[in-house]
C-alpha cells in the first residue's frame, strides 16, 4: 500500500505522524507533500510551492499541482490532516482515491462553524472522504450530531504517548523547595495564554516559591513576554521558545505542574504527555479535557478564562503536595492504558488497508 499524507510539514504533528506511519507500515511506502516550506532529508517528501501565498487561496490555487504530483507519485489511499486546507485540497482532487481524513480539532470544532459558508464547505469536505479519524469523543459527537457524517466511519484515535515514555519511570517524589509550573502551549488567541500569566500573578500575591516555564512559540509570544513585565512578573516567568524534543522532555520532567487556558480544545498531547511526566494537570474546562481529567481527582479543571479560578487550584495543588503525589501515580496508569501511540498507528493503517481492499473491490465488480 502506498500512502500520500498531505499536511504541513513545517509542523511538530504531521512529521511525526509521518514518521509513525513508516516505521509501522509492514509492506508499502509513505510519501508526504506539504504546501508549507519545511526542513526534511527524506526523499518522499514533497514541497508543493503554492501559486499564491494568501491563506485562503494557496490551497485551493495549487489544485493542479498537487493532482500532478499524486500522478507522479500514485497512492492508493490519501490521507490529508486538518480539515480546512488539506481536507479541502483532498476533496476537490480529480483521482479517485479513498480518502482517510484526520481532524484536529479547532478545524472542526470551530473553524466549521464560524459561518454558514465554513460549514456548507466543511460538510462538502467530510462527505468527500471515506473515513475520519479525530482524537476526542466530542469531534465524533459534532461531525455526527452536526454535519451527518455516518458514525460507523468515524475512529476516535489520540494522537497518543510513545511507548518510551509511556514507559518512562517516574523519578522519587518529595515536596519541591520551589514549584515550577510548566505550559507549552502555542501562543495563540484560544490557548489564552493571558490566563496562565495572570493567574501567576495572583500566585505570587501568596507565595514566590514558584516559577513559571511558558516553553512555545506562536503569534502572541512578544506580546506575552509584555505583559509579563506589566504585571510586574517578568522575573518569575521564562519563555524559552519552542525546544527541541528531548529538551522539551527533560523540561516536563522537571515540573510539577501543568496548565493550559485554551478555549477550545480536542485531546492534548500537551496533556498526555505531561501526565506521562507526572506532572499535576490543571486546565480548562472543556469537554475533551474531561475525557482525561475527572475534577478533583487527577487533576483540577477550572472555567475557560477564568484566572482567578486557576490561581486558586494552582494555590490549591502547592498546599497539597501528597495529592500531588498520588495523581502522578494514577495518571501514569492512565496513560499506559488508554494513550498508546502505537496501538493508534497500527489501528489507523489496517483502516486505510480496508478502504484501499473495498475500493479496489468496488472497482472489480
Amino acid at each position: 500500500m502506498r500512502i500520500l499524507v498531505l499536511g504541513d510539514l513545517s509542523s511538530f504533528h504531521t512529521p511525526r505522524w509521518v514518521e509513525a506511519l513508516r516505521t509501522f507500515l509492514e509492506d508499502g511506502e509513505v510519501y508526504a507533500l506539504s504546501l508549507e516550506p519545511f526542513v526534511s532529508s527524506h526523499a518522499q517528501d514533497r514541497y508543493v510551492l503554492p501559486r499564491i501565498s494568501y491563506p485562503r487561496l494557496r490551497y485551493l490555487t495549487a489544485l493542479d499541482r498537487v493532482n500532478r504530483a499524486i500522478r507522479e507519485i500514485q497512492p492508493d489511499v490519501l490521507n490529508p490532516i486538518h480539515l480546512p486546507n488539506y481536507g479541502l485540497l483532498a476533496s476537490f482532487c480529480d483521482q479517485n482515491l479513498p480518502v482517510y481524513l484526520h481532524l484536529w480539532g479547532s478545524d472542526i470544532l470551530e473553524t466549521a462553524k464560524k459561518s454558514p459558508i465554513h460549514r456548507l464547505l466543511s460538510y462538502h469536505i467530510l462527505h468527500q472522504a471515506d473515513h475520519l479519524a479525530v482524537d476526542a469523543e466530542v469531534m465524533k459527537e459534532v461531525v455526527v450530531r452536526d454535519f451527518g457524517y455516518p458514525p460507523d466511519r468515524v475512529t476516535v484515535m489520540t494522537w497518543g504517548v510513545p511507548e518510551p515514555l509511556r514507559t518512562r519511570p517516574l523519578p522519587a517524589w518529595t515536596p519541591p523547595k520551589k514549584w515550577r509550573i510548566v505550559s507549552h502551549r502555542r501562543f495563540e488567541p484560544h490557548i489564552d495564554p493571558q490566563v496562565v500569566l495572570e493567574a501567576f500573578a495572583r500566585v505570587l500575591e501568596v507565595r514566590q516559591d514558584v516559577e513559571l516555564v511558558m516553553a512555545s512559540e506562536g503569534s502572541l509570544l512578544d506580546a506575552m513576554k509584555a505583559y509579563a513585565q506589566t504585571l510586574g512578573i517578568a522575573d518569575f516567568v521564562r519563555f524559552p521558545g519552542r525546544l527541541e524534543r528531548n529538551e522539551l522532555l527533560d523540561l516536563l520532567a522537571s515540573g510539577h505542574l501543568y496548565v493550559s487556558a485554551s478555549r477550545i480544545d480536542s485531546t492534548s498531547v500537551s496533556l498526555l504527555e505531561a501526565m506521562a511526566l507526572g506532572l499535576f494537570p490543571i486546565v480548562s474546562d472543556l469537554p475533551a479535557n474531561r475525557e482525561w481529567i475527572l475534577d478533583r481527582f487527577n487533576g483540577f479543571l477550572f472555567p475557560v478564562g477564568d484566572a482567578a479560578a486557576l490561581a486558586h487550584h494552582l494555590l490549591e495543588a502547592m498546599a497539597r503536595p501528597d495529592h500531588v503525589a498520588y495523581v502522578r501515580e494514577v495518571n501514569k496508569r492512565l496513560i499506559q492504558e488508554k494513550a498508546c501511540w502505537e496501538c493508534h498507528v497500527r489501528k489507523a493503517i489496517r483502516t486505510m488497508q480496508e478502504l484501499v481492499w473495498a475500493r479496489q473491490a468496488s472497482g472489480n465488480r
